[in-house]
């Protein structure tokens, strides 16, 4: 299976399971999504719907962006979702999730339906 097709599978779990409650999910996503915005500019979000601190605004200390970020983020704005990392009191930079020899970077994410 490719990457493309499990984030189709992930979209259409979403989906379903989004009928009985609330989304949340966390994980190794292996997406590196720089600053990319995560949802459509006519998103109406109220602050008091996520407990975020930065609504419309995300930081991320790894400015790399990936195919499998890309992906992500077209499921974030597909499924409504929002990426915590860089948003939420305790990561407010969007500290890197993932530090190697070789460098570091955001791959672990946070995410959560409006």
């Amino acid at each position: 299976m490719d990457k493309k097709t499990d984030f189709i599978e992930l979209k259409n779990e979403i989906s379903k399971f989004s009928l009985d409650g609330k989304i949340l999910l966390a994980g190794d996503f292996n997406a590196r999504t720089g600053n990319l915005t995560d949802f459509q500019k006519h998103d109406d979000v109220s602050p008091h719907d996520v407990k975020i601190n930065k609504p419309n605004k995300r930081e991320s200390l790894d400015q790399v962006i990936n195919v499998q970020g890309r992906q992500l983020i077209d499921l974030c704005i597909s499924s409504r979702l929002r990426i915590l990392n860089g948003r939420y009191l305790g990561d407010l930079l969007g500290n890197c999730s993932c530090i190697k020899h070789n460098g570091s970077s955001v791959v672990d994410y946070v995410l959560t339906r409006i």
